[in-house]
């Protein structure tokens, strides 16, 4: 039998970095991250300039909210109804009235705070999918300015003045937690996600799938989401606020102002002057069947997800829910339109890109008409970008799986095929 030639230890010493090359790249480490320090301070002074404006959502509802609740002493004021938002988002007002700023600037405060945490969370995402892969430590800086300078971030936290980044910041923790399969963390800031805004639910039916193809299938994981939305309802509890509005509060939103389509470019742009009364019911069942027929169809492949089919699920349940559901407004694909930077920088192909661009700019257009009574694109040709960048994830979705094989896909023994059976390692 031949035997295998022995490899020289010596051939990998052109590998190892010298003292010169340690030094240069300690160096460009040094300026990267002094350049990403800048590029978040000027963000933040981006942010700055815009805090005077004032949206018809902020001198409508959120000053006066934020005044009744300063008007009653701060926290003693959450025994009273105030508004239709979450009893968290309400505790996170009352805990801004302590603060000596305008309440504008208070408001705005909140949400631009978690636009860096929420540009984090997606850099955490990120590193979830491609910690192994070279220069993973740079993707994630980019990913963190990318939604930092995001127009869409700009636009909905410091211009608008909207809380979508709260909760788009645990929905990015919780999908980062669901690829690595730390479940109870995944549906715990699941939960504190939908205890800042409903539209977290979009998400819900990839935790179900995720569930579904666990081995142990522990029912207490869903119980962390109820939990975790008393929790962040307790201190409005503890001082006399009804406890049926911690999850009631949400049946006053939900068909609130009985449209099909609230300014989202959507299916029902197509048919403007739907009755509501009449169409509504049948749109949320031809959702409910769309995201069960693909919930079906991935149970039928008897395999788990790969890390960026996760990524891209999400994606797609906020992308149907969005545009199928009625009373759906222009903000609510804000997580989603995020999440498409995950795939565009970590798989690094052009169409991953395009779609990330389109889907956030049909969204930032669409907020031109409230923001500023200005429309310079049909609502219809923004419905179909929207259209297109949907179709686009659906076949992403369900390719062959060797599209996704050489692109970190992990093994966890944990996960089973949805008929029991245990499975089989990747392939590459």
């Amino acid at each position: 039998m031949k035997r295998a030639p022995e490899k020289s230890t010596t051939a990998f010493l052109p590998c190892l970095p010298t003292p010169k090359a340690s030094e240069e790249e300690l160096r460009s480490r040094r300026i990267f991250v002094l350049g990403l320090i800048a590029a978040a301070l000027f963000a933040a002074v981006i942010r700055w300039f815009l805090l005077p404006f004032s949206s018809y959502d902020m001198h409508k509802y959120l000053i006066p909210w934020f005044q009744t609740l300063k008007s009653g002493g701060g926290f003693p004021a959450l025994r009273q109804s105030i508004g239709n938002y979450s009893l968290a988002y309400l505790t996170l007002l009352a805990l801004g009235t302590y603060i000596p700023l305008s309440p504008i600037t208070v408001i705005k405060l909140f949400s631009i705070v978690f636009d860096y945490a929420a540009a984090a969370a997606c850099a955490y995402l990120l590193f979830a999918l491609e910690k192994s892969g070279p220069h993973v430590g740079r993707l994630c800086k980019i990913a963190f300015l990318l939604v930092l300078f995001s127009p869409e971030t700009i636009l909905n936290s410091a211009l608008w003045g909207q809380c979508d980044a709260i909760y788009t910041f645990f929905c990015f923790m919780s999908i980062a937690f669901l690829i690595q399969r730390r479940m109870g963390l995944a549906f715990s800031f699941l939960g504190w996600a939908l205890a800042f805004k409903l539209q977290a639910i979009f998400f819900l039916p990839l935790f179900v799938f995720v569930w579904l193809t666990d081995h142990s299938r522990r029912l207490r994981y869903f119980l962390l989401i109820p939990g975790m939305m008393a929790l962040s309802s307790l201190p409005a509890v503890c001082v006399g606020h009804p406890v049926r509005d911690i999850f009631g509060i949400y049946g006053l939103q939900i068909g609130w102002m009985r449209v099909m389509t609230a300014g989202c470019p959507n299916l029902y742009t197509f048919a403007p002057g739907l009755d509501f009364g009449l169409f509504a019911p049948a749109a949320v069942i031809v959702t409910m069947v769309i995201l069960a027929l693909m919930l079906i169809w991935l149970l039928r492949r008897h395999r788990p997800l790969a890390p960026y089919e996760v990524v891209l699920s999400a994606v797609w349940c906020a992308m149907v829910c969005v545009y199928f559901l009625p009373d759906m407004h222009e903000r609510y694909l804000f997580p989603g339109d995020l999440l498409l930077i995950v795939p565009a920088l970590g798989r690094k192909r052009f169409l991953d890109c395009i779609c990330a661009v389109s889907a956030a700019g049909v969204s930032v257009l669409s907020y031109l008409p409230f923001l500023f009574q200005f429309m310079p694109v049909p609502m219809w040709a923004l419905a179909l970008i929207r259209l297109g960048c949907l179709i686009f994830v659906t076949g992403e979705l369900t390719a062959p799986h060797t599209r996704f094989r050489k692109i970190n896909t992990v093994h966890d023994p944990r996960i089973s095929f949805a008929s029991g059976r245990t499975a089989p390692k990747m392939p590459g």
